[in-house]
């Protein structure tokens, strides 16, 4: 796997140190809530350091379509298209807000430790958001869970069903957990695959070397349906890169994803001396 570049990867660390102290610093809150919330700025920070100005993440909303329907469970974050999409806050400090439905890109379910019942949760929410879309013959966003710890009860049993069970059986694009890595769904396999060496979904279609790969590992599947596999090496900071990786792609349409690659997985930049 190619590495990253020495000067990005630091950078990454950072991020990865900023997050974990965020989490950490947060278990103070005398609120059970703050401590949320606190959370999911972090990531909704990270996740828009990576971003146009056009698509800005929003923590703690609540999604209403344009036929004045409402989604049932409030969202811990979204990537809204603020070109055509509105969010007005419903409190004064601006911790909920109403996001209009039809241009959301990316929703995220944060969540502090990964459990067999925070993780049902999350499933349930993220099934609502499905149905939704599809009442409203929307197509549904990119859907992401990303956790800053997993419970060591449920991360063995998990990783097994990542790789025995089809990518359906969880109602995710990805999941991203700092302590284990990416792991993706097939719908992602071409990002996934191309990630690496910095090469975009449409050129990993041309590209011979992946191809073979890709049939490779498919060969190897027809034993058990096609799972969630991981992206990334596993380290913070290839964690953190395909976190971007993935949002990046889903807002952009992939129309940004190969300059960006390549730019930052094969070129190392040096500052001024």
């Amino acid at each position: 796997m190619t590495q990253l570049p020495p000067r990005l990867s630091r950078t990454l660390l950072g991020h990865y140190h900023e997050m974990m102290a965020a989490y950490h610093r947060s278990a103070a809150h005398k609120l059970p809530g703050g401590k949320g919330v606190i959370r999911e700025d972090a990531v909704a920070n990270f996740i828009g350091t990576w971003l146009s100005k056009r698509n800005r993440p929003h923590t703690n909303v609540f999604a209403s379509a344009i036929g004045g329907e409402q989604l049932g469970p409030e969202l811990d974050l979204v990537v809204l298209d603020e070109f055509d999409g509105v969010a007005w806050p419903i409190d004064a400090g601006a911790v909920n807000a109403v996001v209009t439905w039809e241009q959301i890109r990316v929703v995220v379910e944060v969540k502090s430790t990964l459990t067999e019942h925070t993780l049902n949760k999350a499933c349930e929410a993220m099934n609502e958001v499905a149905a939704f879309a599809e009442r409203n013959g929307d197509p549904v966003p990119t859907r992401l869970l990303f956790a800053y710890q997993i419970d060591p009860d449920l991360k063995d049993d998990l990783l097994y069903q990542f790789e025995e069970q089809g990518s359906d059986s969880y109602p995710f694009d990805a999941f991203v957990i700092l302590q284990c890595g990416v792991f993706c769904s097939s719908e992602l396999n071409d990002l996934r695959w191309g990630f690496a060496s910095g090469l975009a979904p449409e050129k990993v279609a041309n590209d011979g070397p992946y191809q073979d790969k890709a049939a490779l590992e498919f060969g190897e599947q027809t034993r058990f349906a096609r799972g969630f596999r991981s992206m990334g090496d596993g380290s913070h900071e290839e964690t953190l890169m395909a976190l971007a990786c993935i949002v990046t792609n889903a807002v952009t349409d992939g129309k940004s994803t190969q300059a960006l690659l390549s730019a930052l997985k094969r070129v190392e930049y040096f500052p001024i001396s």
